[in-house]
């Protein structure tokens, strides 16, 4: 969820398969970024995941 500062207190963002989703997000310098992407009902890794971080929209 956008605004938090720490792993404790991060959010879920929910996507529906075949769907595309945007988080905007500003990081904190120096920082770095962690995504896991879980099945919703079995928990398993989510395979085939693209993820983009575009330095151009975070200035």
């Amino acid at each position: 969820m956008p605004g938090r500062t720490s792993w404790a207190q991060a959010g879920t963002v929910r996507v529906s398969a075949g769907d595309t989703t945007e988080v905007s997000e500003r990081l904190l310098a120096p920082s770095g970024s962690t995504l896991r992407a879980l099945d919703a009902v079995t928990g398993a890794a989510v395979d085939g995941l693209c993820v983009f971080l575009d330095p151009r929209r975070n200035p």
